[in-house]
């Protein structure tokens, strides 16, 4: 199994619902955006200790971040 299904099972498996999902590589490093809904999930508290124990049995650096501070800090303000 690759990278996608890893964590798309992780996911579906955490009740995590993936709305979308982009994959580029940069150097050395794949990198995986997913776009996701948690409302159906557990509280981010014990998703966020599954993440790290799902990163390092998997060896993948995994964030979790708000959308809202994933835009701040990507995006570019063009006014």
């Amino acid at each position: 199994m690759g990278f996608v299904a890893a964590v798309t099972t992780f996911c579906a498996q955490k009740h995590i619902n993936i709305l979308d999902l982009s994959t580029t590589r940069k150097a050395d490093q794949y990198v995986m955006i997913l776009f996701i809904d948690m409302t159906q999930s557990q509280d981010i508290g014990s998703i966020r200790a599954e993440l790290n124990q799902f990163s390092n049995k998997t060896g993948f650096r995994v964030v979790l971040q708000h959308y809202n501070i994933f835009r701040a800090v990507n995006e570019i303000d063009y006014r």
